[in-house]
């Protein structure tokens, strides 16, 4: 599997544990663990403080799979406080086309 833009790696290589954050990573709040792979596909969802009822449903949609599974789920769940990748920023998307973001 390979990251969809650089330098945000794939959900695969963050839930197989072969993504290293690296120190910028590290200052934005970026651990390895299911926090981020919602960063990843959710970037704008991770910002803040509070997450939304989006974001906690799919915390809690993978707690009870991990536990159904009877597997950890790991460290780092959470996304809240974390800042998006450079690439997903909408502040370095230059030409990209946005997609809307709809919230429930």
């Amino acid at each position: 599997m390979t990251s969809h833009t650089d330098p945000v790696p794939s959900c695969h290589s963050v839930m197989v544990g072969t993504w290293i954050p690296t120190e910028k990573d590290k200052k934005a709040g970026r651990l390895p663990g299911y926090g981020v792979t919602i960063n990843i596909l959710f970037p704008y969802e991770c910002e803040q403080e509070q997450e939304s009822y989006h974001v906690l449903s799919s915390i809690n949609f993978y707690n009870r799979s991990t536990s159904i599974l009877e597997v950890s789920p790991g460290e780092n769940v959470h996304c809240r406080n974390q800042q998006p990748f450079p690439a997903t920023n909408p502040n370095n998307l230059g030409n990209v086309l946005k997609m809307p973001i709809y919230k429930a």
